[in-house]
């Protein structure tokens, strides 16, 4: 049986990661669906990576939603998405 979600997208996902934190890749959000499938890795790195302030939340939000704004027109405000037309 093949499994989504394996090790070779974990590899993926966390070299994608150290693209973007090291600047090599821009404007590429990492974003995994499936609230169910990833919580234990999003419990154990929060666990570890936000308790010991590796990484900042406030500035992930700040940067996903500048790339929106950007690059697709996309403007998240209030928990409302506009589009800015074309």
């Amino acid at each position: 049986m093949r499994c989504r979600g394996g090790v070779g997208t974990l590899d993926e996902m966390f070299e994608t990661a150290t693209l973007v934190q090291t600047g090599k890749v821009r404007d590429f959000p990492l974003i995994l669906m499936g609230v169910d499938y990833w919580r234990p890795l999003h419990d154990a790195l929060a666990s570890t990576l936000l308790a010991h302030e590796a990484i900042a939340v406030e500035d992930a939000v700040g940067c996903i939603r500048e790339c929106a704004r950007r690059r697709f027109g996309i403007d998240v405000s209030r928990n409302v998405v506009r589009r800015r037309s074309l």
